[in-house]
């Protein structure tokens, strides 16, 4: 069973490995199922696919974007790379800029 704390720590270690997840859910997701559930993926040709069978048994991309949302916006943890997209989710600019200005990557 897939725990809110296991799913953040896990999302937390993408966003932090993969600065470019940050700014798209969909890019966040694919990474996500690459490292922790390579299992349900199939590699055809060099590239990774989700058979469509197993997309029940794979954690979805509204758990794993509302985890996403909850550390940016509520804990400011990992913000998107992009002002636009920062604006996009309620980011305030001025939160963001500060943000960048730390050069801190877990501000």
């Amino acid at each position: 069973m897939k725990t809110i704390k296991d799913l953040r720590n896990k999302v937390c270690e993408i966003l932090k490995d993969h600065p470019e997840t940050r700014d798209c859910d969909k890019r966040l997701l694919a990474h996500f199922w690459h490292r922790h559930e390579r299992w349900l993926l199939v590699k055809v040709d060099d590239e990774w696919y989700m058979p469509l069978k197993h997309l029940k048994q794979s954690t979805s991309q509204e758990a794993v974007a509302r985890v996403r949302r909850k550390i940016q916006n509520d804990e400011g943890w990992y913000l998107p790379l992009s002002l636009k997209v920062a604006k996009k989710r309620g980011i305030s600019e001025e939160k963001w800029r500060w943000w960048a200005s730390q050069g801190n990557d877990t501000l």
